[in-house]
């Protein structure tokens, strides 16, 4: 426990790349979304009659100020373009800019970059970079290779419906294996494994806890809001009823994840910056405060998207803290990374996994130095072009084995892992398999 009351503040950043909305795709979303059919052409001047107010639609005055702030024009500003995001990034990722919204010790501001992948839909309403990497190798290229500062890079991930459909939510991780697919990839193309997790739209079941438990430490889905009434998300595809609403950290029940319960994961609750559905308040971040006061430490969790202009959001949330610090001149207040703050927050750390393997035959026998986080890493393969996740067994506490079915077809491996506080381990094998009996 530090000696001194301290709120540890980390900003997520969705990283899906640019993302465009057509003014006939707003239409439509006013229609399906929000029951709502606007009885005028689709246009960019009907569009600002609309947020204005001026379209009549013989609605109540609350669902009139509702839509208008929905579909407002900052909420609409995205950014359409790399070009647009590159200048966004840069201006929020330079030394002025982090030292200009520094932290109360005047350390730099800081992010936590969550990588998308749109890769597996059938469709791409909004225009996304579509691919295994598009976006992670270009945020790589942008500022992560040469100087990579205090940020640190994480997984965001949309699961794919049975559909295809990408505007469309799934609630069921078993509907197909892209995630792994993509894991296994970014595991022998990339080398690099995931310590900390945030789900898309913040949906998550039981399925998605339950192969979460298997690998990653840290999952920052949590959006239990205490200003709204748990009777709006009664069946909802974003449903965190019942989670603890503190800023800190729960492990999850495993028969529902949003109960505290005995799993070994940490999920991390996380709040919205500024949209439509939520902003950052006061009362929020007095939370915190408060809580680090009382128990000696807090959570403070906020995030956003990169299509949307990151200097405002940062702002925003930046002019509720300082407001709010104020009135509490004996608590700190520190920027981390999500990983770095949730170590700080339970005073423990460890160190990183080293896997080594061995071939018998067909027989992979792999071992770690370290105990891992879950029951067994992350085995990762190509196999005749195929990138996909198979099961190991367990054969000790630091050993496991596994039979290859088709190794004359194997391309690649590789073995993925976290320490349980979330430190990561990857080996890859690239070439054919050399049988040795």
């Amino acid at each position: 426990m530090p000696k001194k009351p301290i709120v540890y503040i980390v900003h997520n950043v969705d990283a899906q790349g640019p993302m465009r909305e057509t003014i006939e795709a707003t239409w439509e979303r006013i229609y399906l979304g929000d029951g709502i059919w606007l009885p005028v052409e689709p246009s960019a001047d009907n569009l600002r009659k609309f947020q204005r107010g001026e379209l009549d639609l013989d609605l109540s005055p609350e669902k009139m100020q509702h839509l208008m702030r929905k579909y407002s024009p900052e909420n609409l500003h995205y950014l359409t373009s790399w070009e647009e995001i590159d200048r966004s990034i840069l201006n929020t990722t330079s030394p002025e800019f982090r030292q200009k919204y520094c932290d109360k010790q005047g350390g730099d501001y800081t992010y936590s970059w969550l990588i998308y992948d749109h890769y597996g839909f059938t469709t791409n309403q909004r225009f996304h970079d579509v691919g295994i990497h598009a976006i992670w190798d270009h945020y790589h290229d942008l500022f992560l290779a040469d100087n990579p500062g205090p940020d640190e890079v994480y997984w965001h991930y949309h699961h794919v419906t049975a559909s295809g459909d990408a505007l469309e939510w799934s609630t069921n991780w078993g509907t197909n294996s892209i995630h792994e697919e993509i894991l296994a990839r970014r595991v022998i193309e990339r080398e690099w494994f995931p310590s900390v997790f945030r789900a898309g739209a913040h949906i998550e079941r039981n399925d998605l806890s339950h192969w979460l438990e298997m690998f990653i430490p840290f999952d920052y889905s949590c959006r239990s809001a205490s200003d709204e009434p748990d009777s709006m998300y009664v069946g909802h595809f974003r449903d965190w009823r019942h989670s603890p609403t503190n800023w800190g950290y729960y492990h999850p029940d495993w028969y529902d994840y949003r109960r505290p319960g005995d799993m070994k994961r940490y999920v991390i609750r996380c709040l919205d910056i500024k949209t439509w559905e939520k902003t950052l308040t006061d009362d929020d971040v007095e939370q915190a405060f408060q809580q680090a006061r009382t128990e000696g430490q807090s959570l403070l969790v906020y995030y956003n998207h990169d299509y949307r202009d990151m200097e405002n959001e940062v702002k925003h949330a930046y002019d509720v803290i300082k407001r709010v610090e104020a009135n509490y001149p004996d608590v700190d207040w520190r920027f981390c990374t999500a990983l770095d703050a949730i170590k700080k927050y339970l005073g423990k750390d460890d160190k990183a996994p080293q896997f080594s393997w061995e071939l018998k035959g067909q027989r992979l026998i792999i071992t770690s130095d370290v105990e891992l986080f879950g029951p067994e890493p992350f085995l990762a393969i190509k196999e005749n072009g195929r990138f996909f996740r198979d099961c190991t067994t367990r054969e000790g506490e630091k050993e496991w084995a596994y039979t290859f079915r088709r190794p004359t077809e194997v391309e690649a491996f590789g073995i993925a892992g976290n320490s349980p506080m979330g430190n990561t381990g990857v080996v890859v094998h690239e070439g054919w398999l050399d049988l040795i009996d």
